[in-house]
Parts: structure tokens; sequence; C-alpha cells
């Protein structure tokens, strides 16, 4: 009993702490893992924020969402003057819109790759296929289960592209044109998970695919007792093993081209079990337990593993 309400107070603590929106490097073998995390929010800015940390996280960015320091000497009483409710608010608009744009490692990382995205149909799926779309990649491969979702989030992704300047006929900086592909996929038939890897690496022809980021997933709450073993298995297959069948697809041409990277989308129940979670927190402590192995694994292959793990978003 006390350890249970440990882990359920150490869950609250790690949500709240979160709201900075703060990114933890862990300690790894050659390559970074990180872990990002976030705190409860039923604002829809919050997916929006969280897809852009998540991009600057798998390149080490550090990104500020604090006010300036003279800001808080002023609050502090250290300064002139205190700040009002409505500069506040303006500073902290404009640092989230700051925030949100592509620049300096993260665009450099992006710019110019071939991107594979489950889960992109709504939700952090849809804002991190914005993001990208943004940060200029040339091939984004957009994968779910609603095909006319998956269309729309193209479509907006081409508008994206087109309003950051990153089309070769807008821009200098950068000649890749924006080709967005749509594959729709049931991460709960190996089958269907097959044919996504296989689709997916034909679309990108010989150039392979740079960048894999394992979104798509599925939640599950009930009681153990309650629970039959093949929820265990259906939520064990959507949320790890096609993460895992779409990994050994795609890090072949990773190998043949001296790099990449595999962003996989965990949660903070990968790092702390609570009770009602037993099937969802076995599937996303073998996502982290997996990605731990696979990045030591190909640690001198230029090829770099990640694990985001947030709160409620």
């Amino acid at each position: 009993m006390i350890q249970t309400i440990f882990r359920c107070f150490l869950l609250i603590f790690v949500s709240a702490i979160s709201s900075t929106a703060f990114i933890v490097n862990l300690p790894a073998i050659a390559s970074p893992a990180t872990t990002a995390t976030t705190a409860t929010s039923t604002c829809s800015k919050s997916a929006v924020a969280f897809s852009r940390l998540v991009l600057a996280a798998s390149t080490e960015e550090t990104i500020d969402t604090t006010t300036t320091d003279s800001d808080k000497a002023a609050s502090a009483g250290g300064g002139d003057e205190s700040i009002s409710g409505d500069r506040a608010a303006t500073r902290n608009q404009e640092n989230y819109e700051q925030m949100l744009q592509c620049t300096g490692a993260t665009k450099a990382k992006f710019q110019g790759k071939s991107v594979l995205l489950t889960g992109a149909s709504g939700g952090l799926g849809k804002e991190l296929a914005l993001q990208l779309a943004e940060c200029g990649v040339s091939h984004l491969i957009l994968s779910g289960r609603n095909a006319n979702a998956l269309e729309l989030v193209a479509k907006e992704c081409q508008e994206r592209c087109q309003t950051s300047g990153t089309t070769a006929t807008t821009t200098t900086t950068n000649t890749a044109v924006l080709s967005t592909h749509v594959i729709p996929c049931d991460l709960a038939d190996p089958a269907s998970v097959q044919r996504l890897g296989e689709t997916a690496l034909q679309v990108c022809g010989t150039a392979g695919i740079d960048i894999l980021i394992n979104n798509g997933g599925v939640s599950s709450r009930s009681a153990f007792v309650d629970t039959q073993l093949q929820v265990d298995a259906r939520i064990m297959q959507i949320n790890f093993l096609a993460g895992a069948a779409l990994a050994k697809a795609v890090v072949p041409s990773m190998l043949a081209n001296g790099g990449g990277s595999i962003i996989w989308i965990s949660s903070v129940q990968g790092l702390i079990g609570i009770p009602g979670r037993t099937s969802y927190a076995a599937s996303k402590f073998a996502v982290q337990g997996y990605c731990e192995s696979l990045r030591a694994e190909l640690a001198s292959s230029g090829i770099t593993v990640h694990v985001v793990s947030p709160g409620y978003i």
C-alpha cells in the first residue's frame, strides 16, 4: 500500500514539475536518450508545444520557455517595476510563439530528410507532422487508420510548408519540395504494419527512411483481474511490437546510409507503473527497455535512438 501511494505521488510530481516544459537528457552510450514530459492540459496548445519539444529534444536543442532575467528580477522586487498581468501574458505568448519556430539544430537535423510518422491523423501526431513540414523535410509519410483524416493533415502540411517558405519556389535556402504520402495502417495487424514498412521504403527509393517516429499507440485502463490476456496482447502489439517491426524494416537502410534516427513516443507510465494500467504500462516499459538496448547496439553506426515520455497531453 505504501509503495502504491508513493508511486502515485511520484507520478503526480513528475506531471506537475513538467508544466515548465523542461527537457531531460538522460545519459546513454554514445548516443542520447531523451525524455520530455508535459503536464495535463485541456488546451490544444499542449499538443502543439509538445510536438516542438519532441523534435528539439532529439537534437538536444534547448528551448527557453521561461521569462527573461529582467522580468524575474522585477517580479521579485529587484527591479524598478513589477510585471503587470498584461505584460506577463504578452511575454508568455511571445515565448510560446518563439518556441514553436523550427530553427537552429532542429531545422538542420530534419531539413531535406525522409520521415515516417505513425499515428499522424490527429493529436500529437498531427502537430508533429505540421512541425516537420515547417522544418523542411523532403518526404513526409503519414500513417494511421483514418485515410480521410490523413489526407487533411497532408494538405495542412503542404500549406504550412508554403507559409514557412520551405518550398523550392519560395526560398533559396532549401531546394527540397515537400512530398507528402498517405499510407493507412492498422498497427494491431502485423500484416498491415509489414506493408507500411515496405511501401514507405518504396516511396523513398534508394535514399530510404532517415527518421522513424513511432507515435501511434492506444491507451488502456482496467483492473488486472478484469483484463483478459487478449487485451494485453493487443496493447503490446499496437504500442510495442508494431514499432519494433517498423524499426526492423527501416534500420537496414539507415545502416547503409551511415545514419538515421528513431524517435519513439512512450509515456511516463513506461517509467512508473500505477494501478489499473498493467497492460499499458507493460507495453511502454517494453518500449523503454527495447530502445535502451537498441541504442547501445547502434551506438557506433550513426543511428540515434530517442524515447519521449510525456505525461497527459
